[in-house]
């Protein structure tokens, strides 16, 4: 994540409220701010590094459609693959299982960013405070390079209540139940906020003072944003999207959560990034 120093930013520096009663509210803020939409690993790493990297000096609203923090991340059971030397691993042999058991469908340049960046992706994860220090050799792995906690909750679980609470004493706002429905865009088309709308039973935010503040069930809420991070995961729970783009898996059940629709794709979409 590369992030301009605040003084270079160039837009918005409030959070621009809109309520359904099309009542304008300006809250004022004294930093830039980011919206990340996508409550799962992705988007809470996203988040906290935007805080770090800006050291504190951008405001950090993390967007998440469902009641709590996690989506898919939070249902993994495996554990976290990573180049592993202690076991005789290597680079050079993550990347060759995984060639290999892609059956020649892999893209190399990805698998190449897997395995190269798997041991600093691990020790980012146990800065967390998460034990990972269970080692298992899965299917297709020549050496053992999957970690885990040894002891507690499915891994994911355990990775996401960590990844929350860091969050949080980031100073990152958490908004759950509420789903982004549109990317706002200025007169020249660039992405300057996200319009959401709370859920019956959502609006809850960690931060009394936030720039986003509280929202009632139904409302719908425009907020302006320095910028914008999709981390919204993929659409494996739509049979819709499955039958237009990946036919050939249509049929096939799933273990996605109902949440992995791909809205966050439909936004893209709308923006003309597709």
């Amino acid at each position: 994540l590369r992030l301009l120093p605040p003084a270079d930013c160039v837009g918005p520096r409030s959070m621009v409220v809109q309520a359904s009663s099309a009542a304008l509210r300006a809250f004022n803020a004294s930093m830039p701010v980011i919206a990340v939409v996508g409550g799962g690993l992705a988007g809470a790493s996203a988040a906290i590094e935007a805080r770090r990297v800006a050291n504190g000096r951008v405001h950090v609203i993390l967007i998440e459609k469902a009641e709590t923090l996690g989506g898919n991340s939070a249902k993994a059971s495996s554990g976290m693959s990573s180049v592993t030397p202690a076991t005789g691993d290597s680079r050079e042999a993550f990347t060759a299982d995984t060639l290999r058991s892609g059956g020649g469908l892999s893209d190399h340049d990805l698998v190449n960013t897997l395995s190269g960046e798997s041991e600093e992706a691990l020790a980012f994860l146990e800065s967390h405070g998460l034990d990972l220090s269970k080692v298992s050799q899965l299917g297709a792995h020549s050496f053992p390079r999957t970690h885990r906690n040894p002891t507690g909750p499915n891994v994911g679980l355990a990775i996401m209540k960590a990844m929350s609470r860091s969050a949080q004493e980031a100073g990152v706002e958490v908004c759950t139940g509420c789903h982004v429905e549109q990317l706002v865009q200025d007169a020249k088309g660039a992405v300057n906020g996200v319009s959401y709308v709370v859920t019956p039973a959502g609006g809850e935010t960690n931060s009394d003072d936030s720039p986003g503040g509280q929202h009632a069930g139904g409302e719908r809420v425009t907020a302006l944003a320095y910028a914008v991070v999709l981390a919204t995961g993929g659409y494996g729970a739509s049979a819709d999207k499955l039958r237009k783009w990946a036919p050939h898996a249509a049929h096939l059940p799933t273990t996605n959560g109902a949440t992995a629709a791909g809205e966050g794709v439909d936004l893209g979409l709308a923006r003309g990034r597709g």
